[in-house]
């Protein structure tokens, strides 16, 4: 035991508790006794034989006979004699003598002479090696020393109450009679709470506005039991169940939402740029939209940063876009291994069509020390490519960088290759992405892209993706703002030595060039220079159709995609309610009539598909999808569309407490808190990464979706689907080598442009 003598001495039959001071010298008398004079050293080889078994065994082939001999010339004469011993149990034989004198000198420091009497070396005598190459590793800087959390138990109580409060709200719907409705009066005063026996303090006490917090010396005592504070359970009370319906009922769910669970904020990152004219682009221009919150909910010393580099390159060129993301995975993952086990983890990946996204997650200490670390390999990555002609090695291994990119290339130019293999139902979906949304590459284009390229076009390209640069970030966790703010500087001087504004960009770069420079630092732009993939908006009443062979002549699955355009709902709560609702109550019937009954395929599914992405520019579609091996997609897509078209019907025939059952199980859906801090951090990202910071999105669908009436969902399905006027249809087929392409279209095929 390396503990401290003056500790108390553990219990009869157990052991010491707690933390223990670590015991230096403790540790180095133990390590004094592991000296070369008492190794035991266990050497194994199939060669071992003894000296009488040398004759010549009958069964033993000539071949084998002849490895064996090759074998044991390899050994001394010594070594193949020396096993002169017998275990009893399985009869095996073996030998010990003591370590060779000129092994066991060199272990115990003594130098001794090479085997080619020093030639090789010059003569020189080799000593053992120096205690300064025997030492244990560097400490890992990833790992955290301080777990503390960084929100008061004030805040945490409140926010434990509130989360109690919003999963009240959001499990009853923000209403509606039940039996708890129906209690006494005297139960239902707003504010009410209790202790976590259930006891409901006395309605003499002024109602807080917002849950006391639930600390030692604060809080109210419980009516039954004076000595106990208020716990967070309490506030799940019924009474306090229903003082939060009223509330949300009075100002709406997505107030009380707001309320009791607000959304990051933004920090003020404003600044002049040093030298740039008064009252021109770079004064007062946002180099960070930088978005923080502090977790006081999920109590963990946790935090999750993500980071949007915005560059125009990155939607231009998407094949060196994914090359840089795994080249730069690939260099760091044996480099960052000691994150890794520390608890931090990280990633790069695209993200179509605005740029990059860097993330990390885990304790909270030492993450913006790793966001850090990652911006300045990311900003040196372009360096070190130029430079690979002799791969350098710089510190830290630097130079692996381009020793990497041949292998990252084969990777992503065998998946490309790999991509026709995919099923036909994948096959379908991309095509429809292809055709409705803008600036997409097809794969062919991707794959002859990735096999020209190399460590110089990649070079340029990161000269060209950090050359103007917009940066968007969000800080969610156990960090306080002045952690947030430092992580945007260190980022910022990170990217480049100087920063660039806008307005002197070209100056700079003309100024870079007449250096021989130009990779000197990054151009940060204003967070709108963001780009956009727009959705491709198809006539009223018209009917599309995409028809081509698998890639795979070995595929013999083919594929049937139905898309109907509702069009653009971000500003149409009401519509999209709609949309979503009607797609969770068709996927059952269409399950059941295409896959069961009429045996069409074994894949049948119903979901909302999105084309286009940015701020305005997506747009939503009710899809179908089929992948089947017996039936042709014409035939396929003339069942689902009879389908449909009687489901309307039926859809309108509704009692209405089905339709009122499908309601609640919408909005029930939207409105389920997230569970973990990655959850909401993603949820908050999504506004944040698009600038829709449409904080209630769900809250506000939700609330439409139970407003709905049945009449208005049947009207909007039918223009949707049914009716030839209002339709926009969309439709792909995909054949398989079972279903051969017809030389001749079908009448419903002939119809369609």
């Amino acid at each position: 035991s390396f503990s401290s003598p003056p500790a108390p001495p553990p219990p009869e039959g157990g052991r010491k508790e707690g933390p223990q001071e670590f015991d230096l010298a403790g540790a180095r008398s133990f390590l004094g006794h592991l000296t070369s004079g008492k190794v035991v050293a266990v050497r194994t080889n199939t060669a071992f034989t003894r000296a009488e078994c040398d004759e010549k065994d009958p069964g033993e082939k000539d071949a084998d006979r002849e490895e064996k001999g090759e074998r044991k010339h390899e050994l001394d004469t010594e070594e193949r004699h020396e096993l002169d011993k017998q275990e009893p149990w399985y009869g095996l034989w073996y030998g010990d003598r003591p370590l060779p004198p000129d092994l066991a000198d060199y272990w115990a420091g003594k130098p001794r002479h090479t085997t080619d009497g020093g030639v090789a070396n010059g003569g020189v005598v080799i000593g053992p090696p120096s205690r300064a190459t025997l030492s244990l590793p560097e400490p890992n800087r990833y790992v955290p020393d301080d777990l503390s959390l960084l929100a008061t138990a004030a805040e945490r109580a409140a926010a434990a109450a509130a989360r109690n409060a919003l999963f009240a709200i959001k499990g009853g719907g923000g209403g509606g009679e039940g039996p708890e409705e129906q209690e006494e009066e005297q139960e239902e005063v707003e504010g009410d709470y209790g202790c976590s026996c259930g006891a409901v303090a006395a309605p003499s006490v002024p109602p807080p506005s917002v849950p006391p917090p639930l600390v030692a010396g604060e809080g109210r005592a419980c009516a039954v039991h004076p000595g106990s504070l208020a716990s967070p359970g309490a506030f799940a009370s019924g009474a306090f169940r229903r003082a939060a319906a009223k509330k949300a009922e009075r100002k709406g769910l997505a107030a009380a939402a707001l309320e009791l669970m607000p959304p990051p904020r933004r920090l003020d990152l404003t600044s002049t740029t040093p030298g740039g004219p008064p009252g021109g682009p770079g004064e007062g221009s946002l180099w960070w939209d930088l978005w923080y919150k502090l977790d006081a909910t999920y109590e963990r010393p946790k935090a999750q940063l993500t980071v949007l580099l915005a560059s125009p390159q990155a939607h231009a060129d998407p094949v060196h876009t994914a090359l840089l993301c795994r080249l730069m995975s690939k260099a760091l993952q044996q480099r960052l291994y000691a994150a890794s086990i520390a608890g931090l983890n990280w990633s790069l990946s695209p993200a179509p069509p605005q740029g990059l996204v860097l993330s990390v997650r885990g304790f909270s200490q030492r993450a913006p020390l790793l966001l850090e670390a990652l911006t300045k390999e990311l900003r040196d990555l372009g360096p070190n490519l130029l430079e690979s002609q002799g791969f350098c090695s710089k510190e830290g291994g630097q130079g692996g960088v381009a020793a990497h990119f041949e292998t990252v290339q084969e990777q992503l130019v065998r998946n490309y290759k790999n991509w026709s293999l995919e099923r036909a139902d994948s096959h379908a979906a991309f095509a429809a992405r292809l055709f409705l949304a803008t600036g997409r590459w097809e794969v062919a284009e991707k794959l002859d892209a990735a096999q020209r390229a190399s460590p110089a076009s990649l070079a340029h390209f990161h000269e060209k993706l950090l050359s103007k640069v917009a940066l968007r970030g969000l800080v969610h966790g156990n960090l306080s703002q002045a952690d947030a703010e430092r992580t945007a500087q260190a980022l910022n001087d990170a990217l480049h030595a100087k920063a660039t504004p806008a307005a002197q960009a070209p100056k700079a770069e003309a100024a870079e060039g007449a250096r021989g420079g130009g990779r000197g630092g990054a151009c940060l732009l204003p967070v709108s220079s963001g780009a956009e993939s727009r959705a491709v908006s198809l006539p009223v009443g018209s009917v599309h159709r995409v028809v081509f062979a698998a890639p795979s002549k070995a595929e013999a699955n083919s594929a049937m995609l139905l898309v109907f355009q509702a069009g653009q709902l971000e500003t149409d709560p009401k519509k999209g309610a709609i949309l979503r609702l009607l797609a969770q109550m068709v996927r059952e019937p269409c399950f059941t009539t295409l896959r069961t009954r009429e045996s069409l395929g074994y894949v049948v599914s119903a979901f909302i598909l999105s084309f286009g992405s940015g701020k305005g520019a997506s747009a939503s579609s009710l899809a179908v999808s089929v992948l089947s091996k017996t039936t042709p997609p014409s035939e396929v897509e003339e069942r689902a569309l009879n389908f449909l078209r009687s489901w309307a019907a039926e859809l309108r025939g509704l009692e209405p407490e089905v339709f009122e059952a499908a309601k609640r199980a919408a909005a029930a859906k939207l409105l389920e808190p997230p569970k973990r801090l990655a959850e909401e951090a993603g949820q908050w990202w999504g506004e944040v990464v698009h600038d829709d910071l449409d904080w209630t999105r769900y809250e506000d669908l939700a609330s439409a979706t139970l407003e709905l009436e049945l009449a208005e969902v049947a009207d909007l399905y039918e223009a949707l689907v049914v009716d030839p006027a209002k339709a926009r249809r969309f439709a792909v087929h995909v054949h398989g080598n079972a279903h051969p392409i017809d030389a001749k279209p079908s009448t419903a095929e002939a119809t369609a442009e």
